[in-house]
């Protein structure tokens, strides 16, 4: 297909043009998992429908395992390769594989604990894939419903009046430092609401879980930008947990965002019992003595 043809999806109700995300030529960003030990690990994406945003964004794809094996073994190739003298790929492309291989149990294993993707816009997961065929390709009804008005998306393609610009498909400057695009283990961009969010959840219930018995500590005042949401969610951990009676104060924070609850209520529950059973078999252990570099509960939950 020539390079001179734009895609177009467009609503054949309200003729609304729905944007399909690129990559463009020239972006040689990589997107990554954040892990809780600081390691970046590859994430996959594909297109799909995001009900929240009522438009197709990028969203977490997970890849077999035996997908994620081959990587690894294609990572240590060209690891094997870079020590031999040949050093095309560049040093920061060796550096990032080499912290793959080293966190590579981390790695497979937070895809074997995933099974619902979000959207890698707004961070919720009331999302669908859709084919690169229907996306890219098709022409005609893609099968999809435009939320606001109900009509069909239809797609088709129509001549660039633009003259094509060549750019290269390759980093050219391999030694330059990669830029990452970086995610939680929960898909949510860095310092995004639900990334803020469920950081303030971690550190919570690691707060709750390393004191048993002990009256919570005021929080130390943050520039966040939503204060307001975090302090909600501390009261959620600590109601859940039942771990300290809430204050009329906290009472009231809890129930200051009903729209939020209704929307991650069920999500926040089910992350909150998975993170605090994680946190419980590394604190219910004898502890370590103080200066091991083990005792970090990321390095010991998570490589």
């Amino acid at each position: 297909m020539s390079d001179n043809l734009i895609r177009r999806l467009q609503c054949q109700k309200c003729q609304k043009e729905m944007d399909i995300p690129y990559r463009a030529r020239g972006d040689f960003s990589e997107d990554v998992y954040l892990l809780r030990n600081g390691a970046r690990v590859p994430l996959y994406k594909h297109h799909g429908y995001c009900k929240t945003c009522n438009k197709i964004n990028w969203m977490e794809e997970f890849p077999t395992k035996s997908k994620i094996v081959g990587e690894i073994d294609s990572f240590r190739r060209q690891i094997e390769i870079f020590k031999s003298g040949d050093i095309s790929c560049g040093k920061p492309a060796y550096d990032f594989y080499r912290v793959i291989i080293h966190n590579r149990h981390e790695w497979l294993s937070l895809h074997l604990s995933r099974n619902r993707p979000v959207c890698l816009s707004c961070g919720n997961d009331d999302v669908e894939p859709i084919s690169q065929e229907l996306v890219q390709t098709f022409v005609g009804d893609i099968g999809i419903s435009h939320g606001v008005c109900g009509g069909r998306l239809i797609g088709s393609f129509y001549k660039s009046p633009y003259p094509n610009i060549l750019l290269s498909p390759d980093r050219l400057d391999r030694e330059a430092p990669i830029k990452f695009n970086e995610y939680s283990v929960r898909g949510h961009i860095k310092d995004s609401f639900y990334y803020n969010l469920y950081e303030v959840m971690e550190s919570e219930i690691i707060a709750i879980v390393s004191n048993p018995g002990h009256e919570k500590e005021e929080q130390n005042e943050t520039k966040s930008k939503w204060p307001d949401f975090e302090n909600w969610m501390r009261a959620f951990v600590r109601a859940e947990l039942e771990y300290i009676p809430l204050t009329e104060n906290e009472k009231k924070v809890y129930k200051l965002f009903p729209d939020l609850m209704t929307m991650i209520e069920s999500r926040a529950r089910e992350e909150i019992a998975k993170f605090r059973q994680q946190a419980r078999q590394y604190f219910d252990q004898p502890r370590l003595k103080s200066g091991s570099d083990t005792t970090s509960l990321w390095k010991k939950l998570f490589g």
